[in-house]
């Protein structure tokens, strides 16, 4: 019997750090209860972690064992044997690069998104009394709140607020 089936999830392990990655992170801010299966996604993709690390940490001393008396002869060996193994390397590690590089970029793009955030809630309050100030012209008397919000929207939805002053029955 297989875990997936005894958890009742199917295809546990593409499924299951996904929902490390993203839900099991809210659903602990929000302090929501698990389900059986939650928390059987939840297992398998903190082992499958502790797993591959492991994994990682042990070949790196099998592989040293191994290879490291052939990889410091080649060093050593001069110039063009040296370039042949940095070349080998960085094709190795290539896979591991790449990663690396979309994360910095995943990284990039989260700051670019706070920041952005952070300057529009500074600018809010200027932002508002440059819309009260051209809403009380009276080119704009006869256009509609909604209009006016939809022309001056700029990030998050702000409510459609009544005109100071203004009949707003009708």
């Amino acid at each position: 019997m297989k875990l997936s089936d005894a958890i009742q999830i199917p295809d546990l392990r593409p499924r299951s750090p996904a929902f490390v990655r993203h839900d099991l992170w809210h659903k602990l801010r929000t302090r929501e209860r698990l389900t059986k299966s939650e928390v059987g996604l939840a297992l398998y993709g903190v082992v499958g972690v502790l797993f591959t690390g492991l994994s990682l940490f042990t070949s790196f001393f099998y592989w040293r064992t191994v290879f490291g008396g052939l990889v410091s002869r080649v060093w050593r060996g001069g110039v063009v044997t040296r370039t042949l193994l940095v070349v080998l390397g960085l094709f190795v590690s290539g896979p591991l690069v790449r990663g690396l590089i979309n994360l910095v970029r995943s990284g990039w793009r989260q700051v670019r998104l706070l920041g952005r955030r952070i300057r529009f809630r500074l600018e809010r309050r200027w932002r508002v009394e440059a819309a009260t100030l051209i809403d009380d012209l009276p080119l704009f008397d006869d256009v509609p709140e909604e209009v006016l919000s939809d022309l001056g929207r700029s990030g998050p939805r702000a409510p459609v607020l009544p005109r100071p002053g203004r009949d707003t029955a009708g």
